[in-house]
């Protein structure tokens, strides 16, 4: 791997994973009463990506991976984001919706001609952000956009410049020894997910080491949508309980097996992230009176269906404990899976999102929600559409 850092001046370039990278967050990088002044309408548009995933970004990652396939050329999350933080202002568009697109395919091409030259390493995706250790997240101050490239071109790292602080954090000499010193006892050299930290790398994975991987699925389908609470069944070390654990929400992940729940568990600490991880089956474990408005069930419910009556418990607790969706992804058999989920739980209505390979089979990726309109009304969700509506009525 690249050196992960070198210092220019009083601040440290660092590579980071772009699963760490998150729009600006005012209250981080300004302080809670900033712009004050302006009008209630540009802080609700504002708010909906303040401290959101750069993956989430649906308006600016969609544009950039329209240019790159022109088939799947999606413009209209973009023309909202446009019309919007111009109109919630109370200014004049400086140009149609239709011109600043071409405008942006324009920079796009720039910005192939930059990354032919020198990939990643070129000064034109230099972006500066600072580390927020209390959440475990890189807090962007400039390149958002260009982050969306990357993402968009499928690239896994960006070169961030941050304070020496921010860097001293991020590199925390004693979590870092006793990670490398966890992995060496465990033998975790080829893990199912990514561990990626700047700090600490394991170059393979079993699963999602590259884009766009299952993570970057669930969160273009999720959007502007930031769940509260996400139950993560089989959790194996905890990559996407971080993820949803940067973000905000209360996480519970269940994880059976001794290897990957003291994995996750140190993890949860190298990465500053909060997730309640538990050593326990997806039957028994005791979630009390809590109720989850997301689970993630990838690859657990096959393991089960032609034993007793474990499938028919697991899928009884997600009944009870789940409100909204429910990401799955399935064994072999992806039809008998999807018509067991809807036998035995409420969660009658499910989509498609995409099929996935890894460890030797060909998968099927899906959500499930109670009503077929819950499903529908996510995937369309723009939330600067509703916004313009507001402002125009």
């Amino acid at each position: 791997m690249h050196k992960p850092y070198n210092i220019d001046g009083d601040k440290h370039i660092c590579r980071v994973p772009v699963e760490m990278l998150f729009c600006e967050s005012n209250d981080f990088i300004h302080g809670p009463n900033a712009y004050a002044e302006r009008p209630p309408l540009w802080h609700q548009q504002h708010n909906i990506t303040d401290g959101l995933p750069i993956m989430s970004l649906r308006s600016h990652i969609r544009l950039f991976e329209g240019f790159f396939d022109p088939s799947q050329l999606d413009v209209s999350y973009y023309e909202n984001w446009w019309n919007t933080i111009h109109n919630t202002m109370g200014i004049a568009l400086p140009c149609s919706a239709a011109d600043q697109i071409s405008q942006r395919y324009d920079y796009f091409n720039h910005l192939n001609a930059r990354y032919a030259e020198n990939g990643i390493e070129d000064e034109a995706f230099l972006l500066e952000g600072e580390y927020d250790a209390s959440t475990g997240r890189f807090i962007l101050r400039d390149g958002h956009h260009r982050t969306c490239y990357l993402i968009a071109r499928r690239e896994r790292w960006a070169n961030v410049r941050m304070s020496r602080s921010s860097f001293s954090a991020l590199f925390e000499p004693s979590i870092g020894e006793r990670v490398r010193n966890h992995v060496d006892k465990v033998g975790y050299s080829q893990p199912y997910a990514p561990i990626e930290h700047p700090q600490f790398h394991i170059p393979f994975a079993y699963r999602d080491n590259f884009f766009p991987n299952r993570l970057s699925c669930i969160a273009d389908t999720l959007g502007y949508i930031r769940p509260a609470s996400v139950l993560d069944i089989g959790c194996n070390a905890g990559y996407f309980s971080r993820h949803f654990s940067r973000m905000g929400a209360h996480v519970v992940g269940v994880e059976p097996q001794d290897c990957h729940f003291s994995t996750a568990s140190i993890l949860n600490e190298l990465f500053n992230t909060q997730c309640d991880f538990r050593q326990d089956t997806a039957e028994n474990v005791d979630l009390g009176d809590q109720v989850f408005e997301v689970a993630i069930m990838l690859t657990v419910l096959y393991h089960f269906l032609d034993k007793g009556d474990t499938a028919v418990k697991i899928a009884k607790k997600i009944d009870s404990h789940v409100s909204h969706f429910v990401f799955w992804e399935s064994g072999s058999d992806a039809a008998r899976e999807i018509e067991f989920m809807k036998r035995h739980t409420g969660f009658s209505a499910y989509r498609r999102l995409r099929m996935t390979s890894g460890t030797g089979r060909v998968r099927e990726l899906g959500v499930f929600a109670r009503e077929s309109d819950t499903i529908d009304n996510l995937l369309a969700f723009n939330p600067y559409h509703q916004i313009m509506l507001a402002h125009t009525h």
